[in-house]
């Protein structure tokens, strides 16, 4: 799989625990930030355009087979979300 890149028009703040994201390409479409928590936000900091979607969610299991099925489901489902919104490459 190829390495996950953030968008060279992102806006990207880090503040309060959180991070928030904006697509500037798509301002246009008045959308608000993306606010970053958590686990999303435990994702987004392993995208460094190296590692691929497999190797950051391989990065995030615990041993547990049950959950570690889900989380592999998980990261699957929130990297698509970022793409869909501008966020990554």
């Amino acid at each position: 799989m190829s390495a996950l890149r953030k968008a060279p028009d992102l806006a990207e703040v880090s503040l309060g625990g959180a991070v928030y994201l904006l697509a500037l390409s798509r301002l246009d479409d008045d959308q608000t930030p993306t606010v970053l928590e958590g686990s999303a936000q435990d994702i987004w900091a392993r995208v460094d355009g190296v590692r691929s979607v497999t190797e950051i969610g391989e990065s995030l299991l615990t041993g547990n087979a049950d959950l570690d099925a889900r989380i592999r489901t998980d990261v699957l489902a929130f990297v698509e979300g970022l793409r869909q919104r501008g966020f990554l490459e």
